[in-house]
């Protein structure tokens, strides 16, 4: 998946290409910081047993323990402004 983004970023984003983000903070690095259990969420969607699900759910990932360090999570402050902006 990565990768998948990794690609969209080269042929769409001439401004901050995919390259450019590898060399300052490599995939493997990115992986470890970023797709971790503490961060992730769960959907569930549809007509189902909603106790049975999330029993499964919770089997399935119950075990996945966080990093004993993990990175920290800044917000970054967001100027403010009259106009709509937007990117892209």
């Amino acid at each position: 998946m990565i990768w998948e983004v990794a690609r969209h970023w080269a042929i769409h984003d001439a401004e901050f290409p995919a390259w450019e983000f590898w060399t300052l903070y490599g995939p493997l690095e990115f992986l470890r910081d970023w797709y971790r259990p503490d961060l992730m969420a769960v959907i569930a969607v549809g007509d189902f047993d909603a106790r049975r699900v999330e029993a499964r759910i919770r089997e399935r990932f119950g075990d996945l323990e966080g990093p004993e360090a993990p990175r920290e999570r800044v917000t970054p402050e967001l100027p403010e402004h009259d106009e709509h902006v937007r990117s892209g």
